[in-house]
Order: C-alpha cells, then sequence, then structure tokens
C-alpha cells in the first residue's frame, strides 16, 4: 500500500490526506453526530446493491418511481 501511495501526484496526496482528516475529525465527534466508523463505512463505501448504469457508468440504487396516470 505504501508503494501505492508514494505514486500519487502531489494533488491527490493532499485531497486523500485532507479526506482522512475530515474522516478522523468526523468519527471524533461520533457521540455527538451518531457517525461511527460503522456508519462512515456505510457512507463512503460502495454499494453491492448499486448496478453500472446504462453507459457502464455508476448509478443510484434500483429503483422505479411509481407511474402517475
Amino acid at each position: 500500500m505504501w508503494t501505492v501511495l508514494q505514486q500519487l501526484s502531489t494533488h491527490h496526496h493532499n485531497n486523500l490526506r485532507y479526506l482522512i482528516k475530515f474522516l478522523r475529525e468526523l468519527w471524533s465527534r461520533s457521540h455527538t453526530n451518531k457517525m461511527t466508523l460503522t456508519n462512515i463505512a456505510l457512507v463512503v463505501t460502495p454499494k453491492p446493491h448499486m448496478g453500472p448504469g446504462p453507459n457502464g457508468g455508476q448509478r443510484g440504487p434500483r429503483y422505479q418511481h411509481p407511474r402517475q396516470e
């Protein structure tokens, strides 16, 4: 993993560091905001129920809007 991190550009490395610091701060206030490690993981990780979009891209959960007549 360290090898991959060392290959990041400066901009990507700084963004990753900022994200990690933000998530650490978010978790440190979990007693107030209810964002436990489990909740943070649910928010930031890919969801298995999300399939590829029509052109192979990501899309939201599979949901069909009810038709209005």
